[in-house]
């Protein structure tokens, strides 16, 4: 049975960086701090006004990035 857990809903701002071909967005400190430090993360949202739904990746300093 897959067990799911309710995260409630992270509101921030962010920057989209580029690093090479790739464009990634990191989350603010205070938003990482609510998820969970291993593995990937699920997760829906809205930039701009549109929907998405992608995983969020640890990025191995406590923080996050998709």
């Amino acid at each position: 049975m897959i067990q799911r857990t309710r995260v409630p809903t992270i509101r921030f701002d962010a920057r989209l960086h580029r690093i090479d071909k790739w464009i990634i967005l990191r989350l603010p400190e205070q938003a990482s701090r609510k998820l969970p430090s291993r593995g990937q993360v699920a997760v829906q949202g809205t930039i701009n006004g549109h929907g998405f739904q992608t995983v969020l990746e640890p990025d191995g300093f406590l923080g996050h990035w998709m």
